[in-house]
């Protein structure tokens, strides 16, 4: 399989097959030759083609470099964005350039869990009406007010029209599911975002008990708002290059000194 650029370290890795594709690239499963062990491995195409999607690139490997846990994927050495529409919260349906909040996250983690217990996406859309057909086939049909908070104009009229739908019982959908993953789960989907729970709540579920344990979650010192902000202000394409070279050297700490203090 030809996936690695010229500079990419091919004789490491060795690919063992496709397991996604998306707006931004590929990803491939691989094993790492030098120490066995098994990892993802992202080739995204055209990174600067397109300013929002190179601000996304941007925003997404500062996130996998800045939080560090044990659950999160790292970035490793392969070289010397929200987003996929099947996870987006239905308030960002065909609205792109919104305002993120907590809300949206949960909902993709409520996306996410209910993947796990079916091991297949929960609202795979084909497009942005497709995507809320899915969500109100299981939802219901929201109320007005929740409709309201939808951003996107064209999708709200969408919902406003749409025929009255009730419900489905998740234990219907999900009928091997552990109750108590059921109950988180429905916190989690709610249509509405203020309904939905923060993440130290959804922690705190009984589903979680015996599980969670204050004392022993990760901790780390607050990102400064100064790593993201590029997002709150005009950026031009060659801005997106220098702070996604700067990204890169992260992982070399030599070349960064040498960056840092003007050496060629």
């Amino acid at each position: 399989m030809d996936f690695f650029s010229e500079y990419g370290d091919a004789n490491r890795y060795k690919i063992q097959e496709v397991i996604g594709k998306g707006n931004y690239g590929v990803v491939c499963s691989a094993i790492d030759t030098h120490t066995g062990g098994k990892v993802a491995i992202k080739k995204i195409h055209d990174t600067f083609e397109h300013i929002s999607d190179a601000t996304r690139i941007l925003r997404e490997i500062k996130l996998l470099r800045l939080l560090r846990h044990p659950d999160i994927v790292e970035v490793k050495n392969i070289t010397d964005y929200a987003a996929s529409r099947w996870y987006r919260a239905p308030e960002l349906c065909r609205s792109f350039f919104s305002k993120y909040t907590p809300a949206v996250d949960i909902w993709s983690i409520g996306c996410i869990f209910a993947e796990l217990l079916t091991g297949k996406p929960l609202f795979p859309g084909k497009n942005a009406v497709h995507q809320l057909d899915l969500m109100t086939d299981l939802l219901g049909t929201p109320s007005l007010d929740t409709i309201s908070r939808v951003r996107n104009e064209k999708a709200r009229r969408y919902l406003a029209s749409m025929r009255k739908k009730q419900p489905v019982p998740f234990k219907k959908k999900f009928p091997n599911a552990d109750p108590l993953a059921l109950r988180l789960l429905e916190k989690l989907l709610a249509f509405d975002p203020k309904d939905r729970p923060t993440a130290e709540e959804a922690l705190a579920h009984p589903y979680f008990e015996g599980l969670a344990k204050v004392e022993r979650e990760p901790s780390c010192q607050p990102i400064t708002e100064m790593e993201f902000k590029f997002e709150r202000r005009g950026v031009r394409m060659e801005d997106i290059r220098e702070l996604i070279f700067r990204e890169i050297l992260e992982y070399h700490p030599q070349l960064l000194m040498d960056y840092i203090n003007g050496a060629e």
